[in-house]
C-alpha cells in the first residue's frame, strides 16, 4: 500500500499533464463516485468545467483511465475564484447581498466580518502565541488583509490596520479597529493564503466561532478519512454565514488568476433539502474568504480562500439533482508551520476553550482613572461598570482570569468600553448630523470632522503623547458620555473632570492635537473652539439650542 507521501507525489507528477487538457479545472486525491454514490476507492479526482460524452471529445483530450497505477475519476466543478453535528446545508447561489452578516461582535469571535482598507472578508478564528500570552492574533486570508497585488512577503504590510469593519471613532470603545497585520503570505507553490492580525491590547475576545461554538483544537486530514465522501465540515463566513459540506479531495492543484495553487482542500457544498432540486447551492461566496474550516469535533482543519463561481452556467446534473459548488481551503497545519518559518518566526496555536462564551482580554493595556463626574452624570452605580475592577485590573485579562469587586471600580483600560449600557443604535449619528446641520457652527463641526477624522484617529491611537493627554483629561470617557446624550435628554455635561474645570481639560486636549497634528487641523480646532458654546452643565437639547438655528 502506498504511503500518503507517495500518493501525493504521484498526483503532483500528473498535475501538469491533466491541467493541460481542455476544460480541466483542478486535480486532487479523493474518493471515486459511481452514479453519485461513493465507492470508498481512492483515486485521482479530475475536475472539469463541464462533463461531456466520451464520443464528443477527441482522443487526445480524454482523461486517462489511470496514471501510475492510480485510477482517475472525472467530476464536474467549474473554475475557482477567490471568495474572499447533523450536516449543515449550503446556501442558494442567489442569496441576497443583505443576507451578509455586517455585525460588529464584542468580544471578538471567529466567523465575523473583517475589513482591511477596502477589502472585506471573514475573521476565521483566534490564535495565541505559545510563549507570549500578551500576543493574540486573528486569522484570515492574505488576499483579504493585504490584497491580490502584494504577494511578495517582504511587502510593507505591517502598517495595515484591520477592523470589523473600519469605522471612524475617537475611542476604541466605538472604533471597529481590532489590530494590525503582523505576518502572512500568498504562495501558490506552497498553497498558502493566510495572514495574522495582532490584536490591540485591551481587545476582548473568545476562542469561539459564531454559530459553531468553542474551538476544540486542530486536525490534520488524510486521504483515508475523506475517501468515502462523508467527512463533514462547516464554515461560518461574513457573506453566507453558516454552511456545510463534505471534503471532496486533498492535495488539490487548481488554476487561479493565471497561476496554479497547490495542495488545497476541496469542499463540496451539502445539498439543501428545503430548496428546489434545480437550485444551485454554494459553500462559499465572495466575502467568506478567511473562514475557518471546522469538522464535527469543532477542530479547525483549514482556512477557506476560494470558491467556484456561483453562476453554474453550463452545469449538467442528473434530473432532480441540485448543482453543488465547491470551496478551496489551506490546511491549518501548513499555516501554523509556515508562521514559524517566516521572518517573524511566530509560534502560534489555534486558541481553544472548554466551553463557549469565555471572554478573555489581550493584556498590557494602560489603565486610566474613571472620571467620577461622568459616572455620576450617567447614574452608573458602584460595581456596574464593564471590564474594570477596583484593583485596576481589566476583568478577563490574561488567560481566562476574572477579577471583580463590589467596590466602585476606579480605573479602566484606556479606550475600552466601561459602561454597562449598550452603545446607541448606529442611526444616532445621522440624527446628530441632522441636528448640527441646522446651524452654521454645527455645520462647521461636521465639516471639520469629515476632513480630519483619519488624522484625529491616528493621533489618538498611534501617538502616545496625544493618547496620554486624551485619556487622562477624560476625552475617552466624555466621548462615551456624549454619544449617549442624544438618547438621554436628562443627562448634562459635567462641569469638572477629575476635579478640574471642563474647559481646562478641553484646552489640554486641543493643545495636544494642535501640537502633534497638522497646521490645518490646529487652525480648524481653534476656529471651532471659538464658535462652540461652553458645554459645562448643558444637556444635548440645550447644546443644540445654544448653537442657534439659521
Amino acid at each position: 500500500m502506498r504511503t500518503e507521501e507517495e500518493l501525493f507525489a504521484a498526483k503532483d507528477r500528473a498535475v501538469g499533464r491533466l491541467l493541460a487538457l481542455p476544460g480541466v479545472t483542478a486535480v486532487g486525491l479523493g474518493g471515486r463516485e459511481v452514479g453519485g454514490a461513493p465507492t470508498g476507492e481512492l483515486v485521482l479526482r479530475v475536475y472539469v468545467e463541464r462533463k461531456l460524452p466520451l464520443d464528443a471529445l477527441p482522443a487526445e483530450h480524454l482523461v486517462p483511465a489511470e496514471i501510475e497505477g492510480l485510477a482517475t475519476d472525472v467530476a464536474e466543478m467549474g473554475r475557482h475564484t477567490f471568495a474572499a453535528g447533523p450536516p449543515v446545508p449550503g446556501r442558494v447561489a442567489d442569496v441576497p447581498a443583505d443576507f451578509a452578516d455586517d455585525e460588529t461582535r464584542r468580544p471578538l469571535v471567529g466567523g465575523s466580518r473583517l475589513m482591511a482598507e477596502n477589502r472585506i472578508g471573514t475573521l476565521g478564528c483566534l490564535l495565541e502565541h505559545q510563549t507570549d500570552p500578551a500576543k493574540v492574533y486573528a486569522l484570515t486570508n492574505w488576499h483579504v488583509a493585504v490584497g491580490f497585488d502584494s504577494r511578495d512577503i517582504n511587502a510593507p504590510f505591517d502598517a495595515i490596520r484591520a477592523g470589523q469593519p473600519k469605522l471612524a471613532s475617537c475611542t476604541r470603545c466605538c472604533s471597529r479597529l481590532i489590530g494590525t497585520v503582523a505576518e502572512g503570505e500568498f504562495d501558490e507553490i506552497r498553497g498558502t493564503d493566510f495572514a495574522v492580525i495582532q490584536l490591540d491590547v485591551g481587545m476582548d475576545w473568545t476562542a469561539d466561532i459564531f454559530e459553531i461554538g468553542a474551538v476544540a483544537g486542530t486536525h490534520t486530514l488524510t486521504t483515508g478519512k475523506i475517501a468515502g465522501h462523508d467527512y463533514q465540515v462547516r464554515k461560518r463566513g461574513h457573506r453566507t454565514r453558516l454552511t456545510g459540506g463534505t471534503v471532496d479531495a486533498l492535495g488539490v492543484s487548481l488554476p487561479l488568476l493565471g497561476f496554479t495553487v497547490q495542495n488545497s482542500i476541496l469542499v463540496k457544498a451539502n445539498p439543501d433539502p428545503t430548496s428546489p432540486p434545480t437550485q444551485p447551492i454554494v459553500f462559499v461566496l465572495p466575502g467568506d474568504s478567511g473562514s475557518a474550516l471546522v469538522n464535527d469535533a469543532n477542530e479547525v482543519v483549514g482556512l477557506v480562500f476560494s470558491q467556484m463561481g456561483p453562476g453554474f452556467e453550463g452545469r449538467t446534473t442528473p434530473p432532480g439533482t441540485q448543482p453543488l459548488s465547491f470551496g478551496g481551503a489551506v490546511p491549518i497545519d501548513r499555516i501554523l508551520t509556515r508562521l514559524t518559518e517566516l521572518p517573524k518566526h511566530l509560534p502560534l496555536k489555534v486558541a481553544t476553550a472548554a466551553s463557549a462564551g469565555i471572554k478573555r482580554t489581550v493584556p498590557g493595556h494602560a489603565m486610566v482613572a474613571v472620571p467620577e463626574e461622568v459616572t455620576a452624570a450617567l447614574g452608573v452605580t458602584a460595581g456596574a461598570m464593564a471590564g474594570t475592577s477596583a484593583a485596576g485590573s481589566t476583568v478577563g485579562s490574561g488567560a481566562g482570569s476574572a477579577v471583580g469587586s463590589a467596590a466602585a471600580p476606579e480605573r479602566f483600560a484606556a479606550g475600552a468600553p466601561w459602561l454597562p449600557a449598550p452603545l446607541p443604535d448606529p442611526g444616532f449619528a445621522r440624527a446628530v448630523q441632522s441636528d448640527l446641520d441646522r446651524s452654521r457652527s454645527g455645520r462647521a463641526l461636521i465639516d471639520a470632522w469629515l476632513e480630519h477624522q483619519d488624522e484625529l484617529l491616528d493621533l489618538v491611537n498611534g501617538n502616545r503623547r496625544v493618547a496620554a493627554v486624551w485619556h487622562r483629561s477624560g476625552g475617552s470617557a466624555l466621548f462615551q458620555l456624549f454619544i449617549r446624550m442624544p438618547e438621554r435628554p436628562d443627562v448634562t455635561v459635567p462641569r469638572t473632570v477629575h476635579g478640574r474645570p471642563l474647559s481646562d481639560c478641553l484646552d489640554r486636549i486641543q493643545s495636544a492635537f494642535g501640537r502633534y497634528g497638522s497646521s490645518r487641523l490646529r487652525s480648524d480646532l481653534e476656529r471651532i473652539r471659538e464658535q462652540l458654546p461652553d458645554l459645562a452643565g448643558l444637556s444635548y437639547p440645550q447644546f443644540i439650542a445654544a448653537l442657534g438655528i439659521d
